[in-house]
C-alpha cells in the first residue's frame, strides 16, 4: 500500500514551496559549519529541515524523515521515508548567488515514488509522481523524441498532477 495521496502530494508540495522563503533573505545566513573541505551547514539548512520534519509529521505522522543535517542511522529504510536535502546549493547561498534549491522525495519499497525540486529565487517547482508524470509549476513536462541529429527538448502541457495544486 503505497503512503502517497494527493492530498500529501499537495500538501509536502505546499510546505517545500513556504520552506522556501526561508531561503530567499539576503541576511538569512548567520552561521556557517564546515562538515568537510567544501561541504557546509547554515543556520538556513537547519531551519529549512526544521521546518519541513515538523510539517511532514504533521500530514504523515507514520513515514520517517531523513534528512541531511541530522543522523539517519536508525531509520528502517524498508518502511516509508521522506529524504530531504533542506538547501541543495549551500555554498551558493553562503556566497548569496541566488542559485540554491530544496530538494524533497518520498521513498517506499526502495524507490523513489514522488519528488519536489523547488528554486525559490526563479519560483520554479517541478513535481514528479513515479508513473504519473513530471510538472514545472503544475504545467505537465515530458522529454520529446529524439530525432537522428536532433538534441532532446523538453515539451510543457496543460494538466495538473496530483499535488500540483489548481
Amino acid at each position: 500500500m503505497t503512503a502517497l495521496t494527493d492530498s500529501l502530494a499537495e500538501g509536502a508540495v505546499q510546505a517545500v514551496l513556504e520552506a522556501g522563503e526561508l531561503l530567499t533573505d539576503p541576511a538569512a545566513v548567520q552561521s556557517i559549519r564546515s562538515k568537510g573541505e567544501t561541504d557546509y551547514v547554515t543556520n538556513v539548512d537547519v531551519a529549512v529541515q526544521a521546518f519541513l520534519r515538523e510539517r511532514l509529521a504533521a500530514l504523515a505522522p507514520d513515514v520517517q524523515f531523513m534528512g541531511e543535517e541530522q543522523d539517519n542511522s536508525a531509520l528502517d529504510l524498508t518502511r516509508p521515508c521522506w529524504i530531504l536535502d533542506p538547501v541543495d546549493g549551500t555554498t551558493n547561498l553562503i556566497h548569496n548567488f541566488r542559485h540554491s534549491a530544496i530538494s524533497l522525495a518520498l521513498a517506499e519499497g526502495g524507490q523513489i515514488i514522488f519528488g519536489v525540486v523547488y528554486n525559490p529565487y526563479t519560483e520554479e517547482c517541478f513535481a514528479a509522481c513515479r508513473g504519473g508524470g513530471a510538472f514545472r509549476n503544475g504545467v505537465s513536462i515530458q522529454v520529446s523524441a529524439v530525432s537522428a541529429g536532433g538534441q532532446p527538448s523538453v515539451h510543457r502541457h496543460r494538466s495538473r498532477p496530483p499535488g500540483a495544486g489548481g
